[in-house]
């Protein structure tokens, strides 16, 4: 058996389809935005029907911050509030504690530079959403839930702040005082 097939195409064979059929299949399910296997997604009003990845500078951003907390040895985690949920899905984690505009990342060690924190979360936009003007708020960009929820928990002792691409979390990472992993 070939070990480059996948698991859905020898299921398909194994009950007759045909290599065409499962093409014409796998076209039906990506047409009605169900996701293949490699996580691609028929690409809406294209020609071919050829597949796509779908661009989430967001999310590569968020990604580089991650690895780089890790390479620092950090404590963190990573709320999951970005991610797309079926309507059963987003009820269950309501139920169970997903609260609306909780930031992206916290940070659970204390920032150096703010002794009074007692960690900092991170709030993850694109960097194009960066404010043009010094006047404008800090939380700039951010929702209404994600601007309530920021003033709760700085309320509470945490420090918050909005991220403008990796580039940006990076540099507010350094402005609170952590110790970054490739700093000398």
């Amino acid at each position: 058996m070939n070990g480059s097939r996948s698991t859905s195409r020898l299921r398909l064979e194994a009950v007759g389809a045909s290599a065409g059929g499962y093409q014409k299949l796998r076209e039906f399910a990506l047409g009605y935005g169900w996701r293949d296997s490699t996580g691609l997604r028929a690409a809406r009003g294209g020609a071919d029907g050829a597949s796509v990845r779908r661009a989430d500078p967001e999310h590569h951003a968020q990604c580089e911050v991650v690895a780089l907390l890790r390479a620092s040895g950090l404590v963190f985690a990573s709320s999951l509030n970005g991610v797309r949920l079926s309507r059963t899905q987003a009820g269950k984690a309501s139920r169970a504690g997903m609260e609306a505009g909780e930031p992206d990342l916290c940070i659970y060690d204390p920032p150096p530079n703010m002794p009074e924190c007692v960690g900092m979360m991170i709030e993850m936009k694109l960097a194009k959403a960066r404010p043009k003007t010094a006047r404008a708020h800090r939380w700039s960009g951010a929702t209404a839930h994600q601007r309530d929820r920021m003033a709760l928990l700085e309320a509470r002792g945490w420090w918050c702040v909005v991220g403008y691409g990796a580039a940006g979390a990076i540099d507010e990472l350094k402005a609170a005082g952590y110790a970054l992993a490739g700093d000398v």
